[in-house]
């Protein structure tokens, strides 16, 4: 999968997913900046792969300026595992469709609010050209609706533990972990955390995805958030 497309149009994405409203972080929290705060993250070598990413998205938002973003539209296939306790938070086939087609609609700046993005940023608002939709295909070649029902454990007041249980191959397909709570402790938080993921340059390996609460799913514009940080964009405020 080439998420490297993906990176390039990440100042235009920013402004669409950043620059509104619609989540407010002050009271269901995304931990993804702590992500800096956890074992290793202090590493030097990758303080400086995140620079010179930053600086290869700098220099070719300043070279493509005048650039339009191609018309063939990009599909990423995804998976969604979701984990369930007994059948407590196992979202229905209709809610996980209903989800995605929320956060495309953002991608494709079909969203009926772009007008209350901020005046300085409008010109660089753009369809992406980018729709997340559930796989066809698994790893083993065999059809699939890209759903994964498991009951389990690891659902409850998780991290990347929930991870172990089930995850496709990310350079083949995106991965969504749906669970019933999230553990803040990790991050040195507390209270309800919605969902959070990895950045692209903390490695493109078997953590990188997004995991989101079940009640979550559907609220806040939460998945449109998490896959901005999976593109690499920060928290702006």
């Amino acid at each position: 999968m080439k998420y490297n497309y993906i990176l390039k149009f990440a100042l235009i994405l920013s402004v669409i997913l950043f620059f509104q409203t619609a989540f407010a972080q002050n009271t269901i929290k995304c931990p993804s900046d702590y992500n800096f705060r956890l074992p290793g993250a202090n590493d030097p070598q990758q303080e400086l792969r995140i620079k010179e990413e930053l600086k290869k998205i700098r220099e070719y938002a300043m070279m493509n300026q005048s650039r339009s973003v191609p018309d063939t539209l990009k599909i990423i296939p995804v998976v969604v595992h979701v984990l369930h306790d007994n059948g407590k938070g196992a979202i229905s086939k209709a809610q996980i469709i209903a989800g995605l087609d929320a956060m495309n609609i953002d991608l494709r700046k079909l969203n009926s609010d772009t007008s209350s993005v901020r005046g300085y940023f409008k010109p660089l608002v753009s369809d992406l050209k980018i729709e997340m939709r559930l796989a066809q295909i698994d790893p083993n070649g065999n059809c699939t609706d890209g759903i994964q029902y498991i009951n389990t454990a690891f659902t409850n007041n998780v991290s990347d533990t929930c991870k172990i249980v089930a995850d496709w191959p990310p350079t083949k397909y995106f991965n969504f972990w749906v669970v019933n709570t999230i553990d803040p402790s990790p991050w040195g938080l507390s209270g309800t955390i919605a969902g959070y993921e990895k950045f692209p340059w903390f490695g493109i390996n078997a953590k990188y995805g997004a995991v989101v609460r079940s009640d979550a799913w559907l609220t806040g514009r939460t998945l449109t958030h998490e896959i901005g940080h999976c593109f690499g964009l920060w928290h702006m405020w």
